[in-house]
């Protein structure tokens, strides 16, 4: 036997429709306080727009990376390649 449903009512529709928009406004709000948080804990806050700090790089860091050996004359595209 099919199950019997009765149809939703204006006032059905508009407290789920309500139910759910309060559900995402919470989970945002909670999203936003776990990203302050986990902020205030690593040091200074920075925007999108600010720079990272330069890192020392130093020739014997830089070999330790293994870097591909360049040999020939065919140039940097075909090193690439």
């Amino acid at each position: 036997m099919p199950p019997k449903f009765s149809p939703l009512t204006q006032a059905a529709i508009r407290r789920m429709i309500k139910d759910n928009v309060d559900a995402a406004i919470a989970a945002g709000r909670a999203r936003q306080a776990n990203v302050r948080k986990k902020a205030s804990r690593s040091g200074l806050a920075r925007g999108q727009d600010a720079t990272p700090a330069a890192c020392e790089c130093t020739f014997t860091g830089f070999m330790k990376c293994n870097p591909t050996a360049f040999r020939g004359t065919e140039g940097a595209v075909e090193l690439l390649r």
